[in-house]
């Protein structure tokens, strides 16, 4: 019953009031807002984007002080809560490259042991 409810009203066909509910709308301008200092974070996934390309790590540490610097607002506290929003608004994921390669067997081949 809960699901063909949730069904029903995600299709705009079977419910064409659902778009002019104001409730409905406003969350769904809520949710495409972006953040007050996006001029520096562009800024600042662009620095990241360019030590990336250089090879070199992306850090939380590096992230964070670099943010900071840039940003020099005595009040701003470069939260956690406030990462993971810009992760998202970037589309950013923590990954890191490895070198390690699994060397195999001389005399290991394809289907034969």
């Amino acid at each position: 019953m809960k699901k063909t409810v949730r069904l029903w009203r995600q299709d705009p066909n079977l419910n064409p009031e659902l778009e002019k509910d104001p409730v409905t709308r406003s969350r769904k301008k809520a949710r495409k807002t972006s953040s007050p200092y996006a001029d520096l974070e562009k800024e600042l996934v662009e620095k990241m984007r360019e030590r990336r390309t250089n090879g070199l790590k992306v850090s939380n540490f590096w992230l964070r002080s670099e943010t900071k610097l840039l940003f020099g607002n005595p009040g701003f506290s470069a939260s956690e809560g406030w990462f993971r929003n810009f992760r998202k608004r970037w589309n950013i994921v923590r990954r890191t490259s490895t070198h390690v390669i699994q060397k195999l067997k001389e005399d290991y081949r394809y289907g034969q042991k």
